[in-house]
């Protein structure tokens, strides 16, 4: 469909190429991002998004730069179960995962039904444990989502956090969290 390319900025491999990105900010500086049609007219970038990465990178190679690109098998890379022959795939076999679909874990909400979201979820829930006790000195990890709202993590209670702040001259006081109840009013 004209107008649906995109690429997902939540994962990009890129070669470092000077002249490709002062082109891209060139396209950038100049805004020809045209309602309906996208950057400079080609329909490249009219989607959610489109003004950001996610636009800019894809007209740049599918426009300007053509054939200087190579695109990663999106269920192997980045796979965001949002496409049937993504959700076929094995745990095992998915390199890196993105959660949109799936959602992400702390937002708790688990009713895709999709087995795949399960075992991402299960992966990053023990990863996450396992950096709150091992890399963050916790006693304990937080529990997993029983229910929402999920507790933010308290970092600045980490003794490691806190030596490196005071090592490095940084505050070592208690943040001001804002009461979640009063916080989502303001959303």
């Amino acid at each position: 469909n004209v107008g649906q390319e995109l690429m997902n900025g939540g994962f990009l491999v890129v070669r470092p190429n000077m002249k490709h990105f002062e082109d891209m900010v060139e396209v950038l500086k100049e805004g020809d991002f045209r309602d309906g049609r996208g950057w400079k007219g080609s329909g490249v970038g009219w989607v959610y998004g489109g003004r950001t990465i996610q636009g800019i990178v894809p007209y740049y190679y599918l426009k300007v730069a053509v054939g200087d690109e190579t695109e990663f098998d999106r269920c192997k890379y980045n796979n965001m179960v949002e496409i049937e022959k993504c959700r076929k795939w094995e745990f095992s076999q998915v390199t890196s995962n993105h959660f949109t679909w799936c959602q992400k874990p702390w937002y708790c909400v688990t009713s895709q039904g999709q087995p795949l979201c399960n075992a991402f979820r299960e992966s990053w829930w023990k990863r996450m444990n396992r950096f709150e006790t091992e890399i963050l000195g916790f006693k304990e990890a937080r529990s997993e989502c029983k229910r929402k709202p999920y507790p933010f993590l308290k970092y600045y209670q980490s003794p490691y956090v806190l030596q490196y702040l005071k090592e490095h001259g940084y505050e070592t006081t208690e943040p001001d969290i804002p009461d979640e109840k009063n916080e989502k009013k303001h959303i």
